[in-house]
């Protein structure tokens, strides 16, 4: 009974949890208790993928109203998380669709909402649910449901107006901005950096208090891409390697893998994505640094290059230095 089951909405469990938590590991653990709570579910229980969705649900708000109770030091962001979705196979009935949802920037916008209007915009636009069913599930009113989905929708506008969805051309734009990030800041002269940003370009850095992250937004790119050539002085000499990952959170992404020496407070391990515009400049910049929300990710994409040696090289390549971390 609960093996078909399994088969056939974990993957779904999982991604509503996900996007409701912003963790992959809660999402996992979500999904597990919520299948172990249908084993134990008294003899009569229609067990289907609402009743399942109702669980899961409850489970990750909890989770939500939890982290965020505990507050977080600097900027938060979602834990990084790689799947394999194709931007063209997304659903013209969903108004997100799963590739969407799970970036950075749609994430991030999600943070204003309660757990309970995060919920029912999820499951409305994400999971497709009707008015109905998602009353049943959050056992509310069909009118309840109507206003708190309207609030939602209205507290996501600014995300509409700017959104950009993942097409081919559109990810293409960001792996190019990617590299030619890493080969500007590889030169030291934080002008070339700035070149690639948007004027009033946007950084979230989350380090979660450690190794010497920035724990405020920073805006405007002459500020970024300063912080960008700081943090790769930091890091010189540190043998590092770099991989191109294809799809994190729904885009291209740099991960860079170090062996900093023993009392050297610098990450072990960093993720770095992007918005861009349509000119294919950074709109936004996002470094994931904190230990727990990069683990996960596999270092299996496409080498750039590596850093060995404890010299800093001539600046005449992004070969020379590792990449940086603001």
């Amino acid at each position: 009974m609960i093996e078909p089951l399994y088969r056939e909405h974990a993957s779904t469990l999982r991604a509503l949890a996900y996007r409701m938590t912003g963790s992959a590991a809660d999402a996992e653990e979500i999904a597990q208790e919520t299948f172990t709570r249908a084993l134990a579910a008294p003899p009569g229980t229609v067990l289907g993928r609402n009743w399942l969705l109702a669980v899961t649900a409850n489970l990750a708000r909890d989770r939500l109203r939890r982290r965020k109770r505990a507050g977080y030091v600097g900027p938060w962001l979602p834990e990084a998380m790689e799947a394999e979705a194709d931007p063209s196979s997304a659903d013209p009935e969903r108004r997100y669709g799963l590739r969407e949802s799970a970036s950075f920037a749609f994430l991030l916008a999600l943070e204003p909402l309660t757990s309970r209007q995060r919920a029912v915009l999820l499951l409305r636009d994400v999971i497709d649910l009707s008015v109905e069913e998602t009353a049943a599930i959050l056992r509310m009113g069909v009118g309840a449901v109507r206003v708190m989905h309207h609030r939602a929708r209205a507290a996501l506008a600014g995300y509409d107006e700017q959104r950009s969805v993942a097409t081919r051309e559109r990810l293409g734009l960001v792996r190019g901005a990617l590299e030619q990030l890493a080969a500007a800041a590889a030169t030291g002269d934080p002008a070339r950096v700035e070149a690639v940003l948007a004027d009033q370009a946007t950084l979230h850095a989350d380090g979660a208090g450690r190794f010497g992250a920035v724990r405020q937004l920073l805006r405007g790119a002459r500020a970024i891409s300063r912080l960008a050539i700081f943090g790769q002085q930091r890091r010189a000499g540190i043998p590092s390697r770099q991989s191109l990952l294809e799809n994190v959170n729904g885009a291209p992404a740099l991960l860079v893998d170090s062996e900093p020496p023993p009392g050297v407070d610098v990450a072990r391990r960093l993720l770095v994505t992007c918005d861009v515009d349509r000119a294919g400049r950074i709109t936004t910049l996002y470094v994931l640094v904190a230990p727990e929300k990069v683990a996960r990710l596999r270092s299996e994409g496409l080498a750039l290059h590596e850093v060995h040696g404890q010299g800093q090289g001539d600046g005449d390549g992004p070969g020379d230095r590792p990449y940086p971390v603001p």
